[in-house]
């Protein structure tokens, strides 16, 4: 039988009191024997790290110190992290089950693996409803030109080729797919773990549709900027978010909840509802 890898996660916190136990809680049930874990707090003011510190004996080690965003956070944890593996889980997500971490390592992934990924499930905290997506880049098609090959917070990194390859903060908001197209880029390889991964709050951290999430996505695919889609998408999206202040809260809440419901999504059950605090 191999032996185990050993892992580091890291979750990169800031002022997220309110959704920061949830995370701690899901890596401090884990059963699996090797694992470090590290939180990188950006100076943090609403006691975020009062809740972290109810999760000490779980905890490696804290970092609190100002930094110049998410991806400097993370890179600062992949420099402190002492794991074969590394998954970056922030807060607000959390591991799948309290078993994951043994059961996606159960079998020792291929060694000429950079990246090792699973599914996640994505969930409304606000409507109960999730879906399990699987990696984008099970696809028949994938390209890493179209999108990452995988949710970050599914995504396991040996450590010491993101090491070599670091966060580029020129990308303060797809720093981690301008990242992993470079190692593929460079000749590293990815494997697909069965296991679902993570649980990924699709109202939390999200993608912002603005002016420089456009310049970022075209720069990683190495296009010249399309200004009339570029303002096509911003406008809608400003649109939506007016509408939904606008709009009474019950209306917009049945309209939101009939679109997740035909994109497929299903109830919360009792129990996934208590294990991500909801």
């Amino acid at each position: 039988m191999n032996a185990l890898p050993s892992l580091t996660i890291v979750t990169v916190t800031y002022n997220a009191a309110n959704c920061v136990e949830r995370t701690l809680r899901s890596v401090a049930v884990q059963d699996y024997p090797k694992l470090e874990y590290l939180i990188i707090d950006s100076a943090s003011t609403d006691g975020t790290l009062s809740i972290a510190q109810h999760y000490a004996a779980h905890i490696s080690r804290i970092v609190c110190e100002p930094d110049k965003g998410i991806y400097d956070a993370m890179n600062k944890g992949t420099q402190a992290a002492h794991g074969d593996w590394i998954l970056f889980l922030n807060a607000g997500d959390c591991l799948a089950r309290p078993d994951t971490l043994s059961r996606v390592f159960r079998t020792a992934p291929d060694p000429t693996c950079a990246l090792l990924i699973g599914s996640h499930k994505q969930y409304s905290s606000s409507l109960a409803l999730w879906r399990l997506f699987p990696p984008s880049c099970s696809a028949k098609n994938y390209s890493i030109r179209s999108t990452a090959p995988g949710n970050h917070q599914s995504t396991f990194f040996r450590t010491r080729i993101l090491r070599e390859f670091g966060y580029d903060l020129s990308f303060p908001i797809m720093a981690d797919w301008e990242c992993q197209q470079r190692m593929l880029k460079a000749g590293h390889t990815y494997c697909i773990t069965p296991e679902a991964v993570s649980w990924y709050d699709c109202e939390g951290v999200s993608a912002r549709k603005d002016i420089s999430y456009c310049l970022e996505q075209a720069r990683i695919r190495g296009e010249r900027p399309q200004w009339s889609r570029i303002l096509d998408i911003v406008l809608r999206e400003r649109s939506r978010k007016l509408a939904m202040r606008l709009l009474p809260s019950a209306y917009v809440r049945r309209k939101r909840r009939a679109f997740y419901l035909a994109e497929g999504y299903t109830p919360l059950s009792d129990a996934d509802k208590r294990y991500l605090l909801l």
